[in-house]
């Protein structure tokens, strides 16, 4: 799900995620997200996309995601959260567990970023520090939509998404 918002290059965000399904799944919030050459996700000039991950990690669209809840049943000794560019998907950071697998607490994320420093929380507990050097990877990522993505088996109720720009 996209928030049809463009965001700044400079913002913090919260939420509240509650797992409905502790059987399994994968969360995901992709942020300063545009298309290579710097359109809005939604130009039409884009190539069509039908929700297959790879479209949003290696082809068109340019981002940064953190996946921060894993259970997945074909990768279970997976349990640590991952910071992402995109479209090369490199992994930049590995983070400590985010949501614990099991629980059915509700969780408040905090994802701050500062232009080239990401900043990603839990519960008060950080998760993700990461500043990207505009050279390894390409240019900073700046502006642009934020997104929610479940995969396959997950089941997760979202309340309370606040941003704010940072000055």
């Amino acid at each position: 799900y996209w928030c049809p918002e463009n965001f700044p290059s400079r913002f913090a965000a919260e939420w509240e995620v509650k797992n409905l399904n502790p059987e399994g799944g994968l969360l995901i919030v992709f942020f300063a997200a545009k298309g290579a050459d710097g359109e809005d996700i939604f130009d039409p000039s884009l190539p069509a996309r039908d929700g297959t991950f790879r479209q949003y990690t290696k082809e068109r669209i340019k981002s940064y995601h953190v996946s921060y809840y894993t259970n997945n049943p074909k990768n279970p000794d997976r349990e640590l959260a991952h910071l992402r560019k995109n479209n090369t998907f490199a992994l930049v950071q590995t983070g400590p567990e985010g949501i614990p697998k099991n629980s059915l607490n509700v969780h408040k994320i905090s994802l701050i970023k500062n232009g080239a420093h990401i900043l990603f929380y839990i519960d008060g507990r950080k998760i993700i520090d990461w500043k990207d050097d505009g050279k390894a990877l390409g240019p900073v990522l700046a502006d642009g939509k934020i997104g929610f993505r479940q995969m396959q088996w997950s089941c997760f109720a979202y309340r309370n998404f606040k941003v704010w720009a940072l000055e």
